[in-house]
């Protein structure tokens, strides 16, 4: 007769206890990739939010201005976004997006054309996703390169011809295509198809998604000016381009020289 103590456990065999991490190596090895995608389209919403409060400021900056300017943007390659903040509720974290290592940090600057002062790392655009400075966003106050259109604009108090076509609500509701790039000439984009905003895209290739940027080369957030905010993607985002800035361009890389 058999006391308990005599009773036989078996345990795992160690090609048991192979099997079984093979098989746990397996399922992760299938399950991570669905988790990164889950994690990016997560980041990519809490972006597409972060957008949506930039360009709802900006329409009612718009709103407010006599010349229904879309942003104090004072020449083509002005990137800063201090006359947004705190406007509407907008806070610093509203200009980072949540897939980079970006920070606005509370440090002074001033812009230097106006010499008015405000955060020094919203008069710049961050280098890339892993910059540790500036803001995400890009903002294209302008439109209109090289079509021989040109804006008056007031800089303290002197005015300068600056030789694009600056967004208002009158621009973007009127503005027909000088270039026919993708056929575009004589097209009438509207503000639906005039962005105002949209994911740094400078890392790399300038305005094309690739690597180094907010969301790598799967595509970009951008706002538009009449309020709403689409993701695009990269296959789709030359002829975006060129239907906002008419610059005749259609391919990757273009001649950036005035």
């Amino acid at each position: 007769m058999k006391t308990p103590h005599s009773r036989q456990f078996s345990g795992f065999t160690l090609i048991e206890l192979l099997v079984s991490i093979s098989i746990l190596g397996i399922l992760g090895a299938l399950l991570l990739p669905a988790l990164s995608k889950g994690k990016e389209r997560a980041m990519r919403t809490s972006c597409v939010n972060n957008l949506r409060q930039l360009i709802t400021a900006s329409t009612l900056y718009a709103d407010d201005d006599a010349a229904g300017n879309f942003s104090a943007a004072v020449w083509e390659g002005d990137r800063n976004l201090n006359w947004i903040n705190g406007l509407g509720g907008i806070s610093k974290r509203t200009f980072v997006c949540p897939n980079t290592r970006n920070q606005i940090r509370n440090v002074e600057g001033t812009h230097k054309r106006t010499g008015k002062n405000g955060l020094a790392d919203l008069f710049t655009l961050a280098e890339s996703a892993q910059s540790k400075a500036g803001s995400s966003y890009l903002l294209s106050g302008f439109m209109a390169w090289k079509t021989g259109a040109a804006t008056d604009i007031s800089i303290n108090g002197l005015v300068e011809n600056i030789p694009f076509v600056k967004k208002t609500t009158h621009t973007v509701n009127n503005y027909v295509h000088f270039h026919n790039a993708f056929g575009l000439k004589g097209t009438r984009p509207g503000p639906s198809q005039i962005y105002l905003l949209l994911d740094n895209t400078w890392a790399g290739a300038r305005d094309w998604p690739d690597e180094g940027d907010n969301h790598g080369k799967l595509g970009s957030n951008i706002a538009f000016c009449d309020g709403h905010v689409s993701w695009v993607q990269q296959k789709d985002f030359l002829l975006t381009h060129e239907l906002s800035q008419d610059d005749n361009r259609s391919g990757i890389k273009y001649n950036y020289s005035f």
